[in-house]
C-alpha cells in the first residue's frame, strides 16, 4: 500500500510540473516541440518488489 501511495505522489508531482511547463509554453511550438522530446525520453522504472 505504501509503494502505491508513494508512486500516486511521484505520478501527481510530474503531471503538476508538466502541467507547469505548458503554462509558460503558451502557444510556443518551438517549446512545445522541446517539450515533446523531452517528455519522449522518459522510461518505465518497474517497482522494486
Amino acid at each position: 500500500m505504501k509503494w502505491f501511495i508513494d508512486e500516486q505522489v511521484e505520478e501527481e508531482a510530474s503531471f503538476d510540473s508538466i502541467i507547469q511547463k505548458l503554462k509558460r509554453i503558451m502557444n510556443d511550438s518551438n517549446a512545445l516541440f522541446m517539450l515533446d522530446a523531452e517528455l519522449a525520453k522518459r522510461t518505465f522504472t518497474p517497482p522494486a518488489e
